[in-house]
């Protein structure tokens, strides 16, 4: 019972974790590199398994990232009975360090299952086609919606970039309104992208009157670390149609786990796609072929069974509960 207070409690309680050592890896590694040196400097003397707990983010750049965790785990002698929990399906990476890995949803059930969102009330119509939020600058974000400039995307869009870059196409920052009578430069925007803000009325203002949203995952251009965070997520559960410029395999992962991704509606196929260009060029694609929609509500109307059937799921807390307690069991050494 000594992790009883701990956050991952709920999902190790029970198996055969229960009474590892934690490590809170991805907080302190950010916000307290001293007080991470001194977990690993208190590591007991014995047997127990070690959590690295890495749940609240994935592999990023790799290069670095895996390499950091890496250095640390055979400093302190303890990568034999190490196991890294976090949300990069795929083994690649951790293969080539020997690095022992579990990969669950864990951004599902902290930013939505375990937050106890109220599902929400179905709207209708569609003011704007598509939706396109951007917090922290990234290459693949500038490009891809200068790109939705180019071919006339943006203006059915409701669009933000909140950081100022150069660019020939798009001026920036530009921000969106959250609540009714904020004032338009939104100061508030960017907790929106905060995890676990717990802000339902603000996202859900910002979704419920579009049909497709336009997600420039955090990643784009790296490999080999697939996963989706809760920027898809949260569109999917406030009701739009995803269309994902992220990292191969984003789509295909949440079919994996049931959710429903509209391929009748949009051709994912560019999930596929490893060449980073042509799968930009097949997303932009994609937003074109909606354009000569003139009727979207029409489209719209036809989803809330699907859309409830999606919200349920990924609000159901015991669900994923499970599903990540299986995982855990079924892990071997």
């Amino acid at each position: 019972m000594k992790n009883a207070t701990h956050k991952l409690w709920p999902l190790i309680s029970g198996t055969q974790f229960a009474d590892s050592y934690i490590i809170d890896y991805d907080n302190l590694c950010y916000d307290d590199y001293n007080k991470l040196i001194q977990r690993f400097e208190d590591i007991p003397n014995k047997n127990d398994t070690i959590i690295i707990d890495k749940t609240c983010e994935h592999l990023h750049d790799f290069s670095n990232d895996i390499m950091l965790l890496n250095q640390l785990l055979e400093k302190y002698n303890c990568k034999d009975r190490s196991l890294v929990l976090d949300n990069t399906f795929d083994e690649y990476f951790f293969k080539q360090h020997d690095i022992k890995h579990i990969s669950a949803p864990f951004y599902l059930f902290y930013n939505i299952a375990n937050n106890n969102i109220k599902i929400p009330q179905w709207c209708p119509q569609v003011d704007y086609l598509f939706v396109c939020l951007n917090n922290n600058h990234k290459p693949h974000r500038q490009k891809f919606v200068e790109q939705c400039q180019i071919y006339g995307i943006l203006e059915k869009t409701k669009w933000s970039y909140r950081s100022a870059i150069q660019s020939n196409f798009i001026s920036t920052p530009k921000f969106l309104d959250q609540k009714k009578g904020q004032p338009g430069d939104d100061r508030n925007h960017e907790q929106l992208y905060s995890r676990a803000t717990g802000d339902n009325e603000n996202l859900e203002q910002l979704y419920n009157n579009v049909l497709v949203s336009l997600i420039t995952e955090t990643d784009f251009y790296s490999s080999n670390v697939t996963h989706v965070t809760e920027k898809s997520l949260w569109s999917i559960f406030y009701g739009c149609i995803p269309i994902i410029v992220g990292v191969p395999g984003s789509v295909q992962l949440l079919k994996s786990w049931g959710i429903d991704v509209y391929d009748d509606i949009i051709d994912s196929s560019y999930d596929n796609i490893l060449d980073n260009e042509l799968r930009l060029q097949s997303v932009i694609k994609q937003c074109i072929n909606l354009l000569s929609e003139k009727h979207p509500e029409n489209i719209k109307n036809l989803l809330p069974a699907r859309v409830l059937r999606n919200q349920l799921l990924l609000s159901n807390k015991d669900y994923w509960t499970n599903q990540i307690k299986r995982t855990l069991w079924d892990y071997k050494y």
